[in-house]
């Protein structure tokens, strides 16, 4: 149980570090870009992706919540990211 736990640990802390990396490069784009609101709307729905990612990390990352009660949030925030993945593909 304590090497789950330890597991678990270390993937929140990556999955943390990687949304703030998506994060501030988005926003960064975003503060520069002076593009149409239609092709700003994909990066706007991606620090939404990235900002929900971290308050949720933030909010399981802690030892209590260590149930395994948020796995279906997990797949919902995985498609998600499917999901940005996706509009970052076809940017161009």
């Amino acid at each position: 149980m304590a090497l789950g736990r330890i597991f678990s640990i270390i993937l929140r802390t990556s999955q943390l570090i990687f949304a703030t990396i998506v994060a501030a490069v988005t926003g960064m784009y975003l503060a520069r870009s002076h593009a149409s609101m239609l092709f700003i709307s994909r990066f706007i729905y991606i620090e939404v992706v990235a900002g929900l990612s971290l308050c949720l990390c933030v909010l399981w990352i802690v030892p209590h919540s260590g149930t395994f009660t948020h796995w279906p949030f997990d797949i919902l925030m995985s498609l998600l990211w499917w999901a940005v993945f996706g509009l970052v593909v076809h940017v161009s």
